[in-house]
């Protein structure tokens, strides 16, 4: 691969991080080279874009937890419903008062 490409993908995804000497140079350890190898499977022989490299990096390091995000859905959904209670209820009155008004 190409430095360039490299220093691309250092800066789109977080876990491939060399470290540097002082001078500036990249030392690549192994996992850093395990995460490019993956990188180039990913973008240039499975077709993912980088977003969907990047997921798909979380995944394998099972850094996805779907458990929040099932639990703030859920959260949206109740105050939706709470929501849809409330304007129901607003509605009722304001057509009762209607009622009232044209009597």
């Amino acid at each position: 691969m190409k430095p360039h490409v490299l220093r691309y993908w250092e800066t789109e995804f977080r876990r491939l991080a060399p470290r540097k000497t002082d001078a500036g140079h990249r030392l690549y350890r192994r996992i850093d080279v395990e995460i490019a190898l993956r990188l180039k499977q990913l973008l240039r022989e499975e077709g993912y874009k980088i977003a969907g490299a990047r997921r798909k990096l979380a995944q394998d390091a099972g850094e996805v937890d779907e458990g929040p995000l099932k639990a703030k859905i859920a959260e949206l959904e109740e105050r939706q419903q709470t929501e849809d209670t409330a304007l129901l209820s607003i509605r009722k009155e304001v057509v009762d008062l209607l009622k009232l008004v044209e009597e």
